[in-house]
Formats: C-alpha cells, structure tokens, sequence
C-alpha cells in the first residue's frame, strides 16, 4: 500500500494492475472466439492478425501485450509476434559494430541464423535504447525470448525519419503504393505511413507463413490500425483494410488516449463489429527519458521519468496480472544487455569468416 506522500504512479499500481488484466482476459477471449469462428467456417488456413495498437511511450500498453501473448499461448495455439521496427536493424548494426555495410552475402548469413526473429530480438536488446517505455520494451522481447516464440521486425528502412529508398525490400512496397520508389518520404505523413503499412502487412503475413502461426500479434501505434483523421491517416490504406485486402483475418484492437479516440478513427467499412474491439479503459501513465543517461527528456512530459521508475511499475503491474516470472529489474536489463551486445558482436564477426571462407563462384 502506498503511502500518503508517495509518487502518483504508486498509489495506482492496484487500480492500473487491475484495469490491465480485466482488460487483457477479454481481449484473449475475443480473439480466441475470432479464431473458432474462422475454424468453424472452414477457413483453418487463413491467419488470424491481431492489431495490437499502443501508444509507445505507455507502459501499461505493452504490458497489455505481453498479457494478451501469455494468454494466447496457454491456449496452446501456434503464435508469432511482429513488431513496428525497422526490419534491417542486424544489417544497421552490423555497419556500425563492423565499420562498415555488409555484404549481400553477409546479409544472407544473418538472415538464415535470424528465421526465428531472436537474432534481431537480442540485436536491439543489446544495442537499442528508446525514449519511451524502453525498459518495459525490453521486458516484452524478453518474453518472447523466454518462451520460443517466433517473431520479426515488420517496419520499411527509416534513417533519419525518411523512408529508405536504397533499401531493396522498402523499395517493393514504395512501388507497390506509388509504381516507383519516390524518394524523401517522410514516415509520419500519410504517403510514408501507407507504405510502412504496406511493409508490415507482407512482412506479417510472412511471418504467418514461414511460422505457421495461426494467430499472429502485430504491435504498432494505434494511428497505424485503422486510421486517423486528425493525422489524415485513410482507413483504405490502414493495416486493417490491407490486412483484409491480402485475404487475412483480422482483429483490430486499438488503445484509446488523449492522442487517439473511437471519434478520430475515420468511418468507414473496413472493420465489422466482430473484427474489432476497442480499448479505451487501460491506464495511461507515461515513462519517457533518455535510455543512456536515465535523465527526463526535455519536451517529453513524463509521469516515470527514469529507470528505476519504470521498472518499479511495469514489474509491479507484470506480477499482479499473474505474469511475476516475467518481471526485469534494473540489474538485469543492464546485464542482458552486455550479454546480447557481446554475443552480436561474435555472430557479426562469425558471418564475416563464413563469407570470406567461401569458394568464390567463377563465371565462364
């Protein structure tokens, strides 16, 4: 019980905790309806794509996922994971723990040794900080680590805020969308998050394919599932109508906040009423600063404005939702960490002797 001087964020750990499991078993029960409903159909081969939305910097959200996971897990069906990340981030890395990019081969070779997703898990474990949420990030990858299950990074190469368009597979879906690769697509307009849209939804249901998963989890900002009209973000190019459009299934299951309400998702046909359910009752405390000095970061308001703030909460709010092995203290994100950074660092130097230990290929 908190005490009467103690910080907001503690005196709503019960209340949070609370909102987070009622709403996550009803999410499952949801989904796993919309499974047996498409079963029942006949139509056993269709994947199932959860639209996890989330508003990134709150905890509470991500701690929704991991809930909803374990309990689409304990059902015993087949599952797999997509995140909103850049899907290139070994080749990134591999670029600046190696001086330099990787060859097509090298990229080949990490690509083989990552079919499951825990090369890249573990890559943006070691080398990836965010200003937002970033422990309770850490906490959900590790869950996924934990418990096999298979996973991938869906998003379009993005340096610099701008959609890559030297990066072959952005490339497929900037042409997919305007017929060539336009270039200097900025990611948050509505023409940058159409094509990103366009990336996750292939690279989704490659997933679906390559894992066999009958349900598939796809966490994104809430703005990406079925639109925005305050942003100008169409519902005929969300992930939900795309997702549709490509033969899926789908659950949409938006987070509502101060930044996303049911009125500002644009009207449309897309979504029946048992392909959706929105959330409106989770809590929205916000933890933002910076990964690497844990200080708050100016121009970000911040309930968990550190580390061992955020920690504190999502561990509190993991434990009461029946999810306690889950939890991640300060001490072992740090050493997770130094693991995942040193076991990378070994595996970019492995692919480069394979490659180089490799027959050239002579051409008569």
């Amino acid at each position: 019980m908190a005490g009467k001087n103690a910080p907001v964020w503690q005196k709503r750990i019960e209340t949070d905790a609370a909102q987070v499991l009622n709403s996550s078993t009803k999410a499952v029960k949801a989904i796993l309806e919309r499974r047996a409903e498409l079963d029942r159909k006949g139509n056993h081969d269709i994947p199932l794509v959860v639209l996890a939305g989330e508003f990134h910097s709150i905890p509470s959200h991500t701690i929704h996922h991991v809930a909803v996971l374990n309990g689409l897990k304990n059902s015993g069906k087949k599952i797999a994971f997509g995140y909103e990340e850049e899907h290139n981030l070994l080749a990134q890395k591999f670029t600046k723990e190696m001086g330099r990019d990787p060859s097509l081969e090298e990229i080949s070779a990490l690509n083989k040794r990552d079919i499951t997703g825990t090369l890249s898990l573990k890559t943006n474990l070691g080398f990836c900080g965010y200003y937002g949420a970033d422990h309770t990030r850490a906490a959900l990858f590790r869950f996924l680590l934990r418990h096999n299950i298979k996973s991938c990074f869906t998003d379009v190469s993005r340096p610099d805020s701008v959609l890559d368009a030297s990066d072959p597979s952005t490339v497929e879906s900037l042409r997919a969308c305007f017929k060539h690769a336009v270039s200097d697509i900025d990611v948050e307009s509505p023409e940058g998050v159409r094509v990103r849209n366009h990336h996750m939804v292939a690279a989704s249901l490659d997933l679906a394919r390559n894992s066999g998963a009958r349900i598939v989890m796809l966490s994104c900002g809430d703005t990406h599932v079925a639109g925005s009209m305050q942003l100008d973000f169409s519902a005929r190019h969300s992930l939900a109508a795309q997702f549709k459009h490509r033969g899926a299934a789908v659950m949409a299951m938006p987070i509502f906040t101060k930044y996303l309400s049911e009125d500002d998702i644009p009207p449309s046909r897309v979504l029946t009423s048992k392909e959706r359910l929105y959330i409106s009752e989770l809590p929205r405390m916000v933890a933002a600063y910076d990964p690497d000095s844990d200080k708050p970061v100016r121009g970000r308001p911040a309930t968990l404005r550190n580390r061992v703030d955020e920690a504190t909460y999502t561990n509190a709010l993991l434990a009461r939702c029946g999810l306690k092995k889950e939890t991640l203290s300060v001490g072992e994100y740090k050493k997770q960490q130094a693991q995942f950074k040193n076991e990378m660092r070994g595996i970019f130097k492995e692919c480069e002797k394979i490659v180089a230990k490799a027959p050239a290929i002579v051409l008569t």
